[in-house]
């Protein structure tokens, strides 16, 4: 009897440990972040003010340490006059490990986006306010961050951000008639928010 009731324990130890084990080890992740952008470049003769974005982001995991990331952000940036918006998706491969074996993580990322600039007046009117879309486009995104463990697959996330985005775009002039304009639109965004893994 004492054998049996060790093979038991044994079992329900290691059933245990392998269930621990399935918990640390979420392959899906969503993530929702906030926070500011600076952009790194003028459009055109219009300086970018510090704007704001947000994004939602899913990650799936299928080797311990490498995977996939794919979401959609929204960036505003505000110069005097128009306001700059570089909405779209971004996509890639992520690089994820803890931090000697404590709840904080790191993890990198590195892929493109399909995203597309549009201007607007900053005040806009029904019947003159400008406005204009660049149309969809591939661009580049950079980004790493560090995680902290709250348990139960929820964590808080930080992450600083690279995006490159060339398009051509009917740029407004305070000078001339409005042209249509090779753009570059390259900023850095801090986000913060809150990671969910099932």
């Amino acid at each position: 009897m004492k054998f049996k009731s060790l093979i038991a324990i044994t079992a329900l130890v290691l059933f245990v440990n392998f269930a621990n084990a399935q918990e640390r080890r979420r392959k899906v992740g969503f993530e929702l972040t906030a926070g500011p952008s600076v952009a790194l470049n003028n459009l055109g003769e219009f300086k970018m003010k510090v704007g704001k974005g947000v994004e939602g982001i899913f990650t799936y995991m299928p080797l311990e340490h490498f995977g996939l990331f794919a979401g959609w952000g929204w960036n505003n940036f505000r110069s005097n006059y128009y306001d700059f918006e570089d909405t779209g998706y971004m996509f890639g491969v992520q690089f994820k490990d803890d931090i000697s074996k404590s709840a904080f993580s790191y993890y990198l990322r590195a892929g493109g986006l399909y995203n597309h600039i549009e201007i607007e007046d900053a005040t806009p009117s029904i019947v003159d306010g400008f406005y204009s879309d660049s149309g969809h486009g591939l661009g580049v995104h950079l980004s790493g961050g560090v995680q902290y463990s709250l348990g139960k697959g929820w964590s808080i996330n930080s992450n600083l951000k690279f995006q490159h985005l060339k398009r051509d775009v009917i740029m407004p002039s305070l000078l001339r008639d409005e042209v249509t304009t090779s753009v570059s639109l390259n900023y850095l965004a801090l986000r913060v928010g809150i990671v969910k893994y099932f």
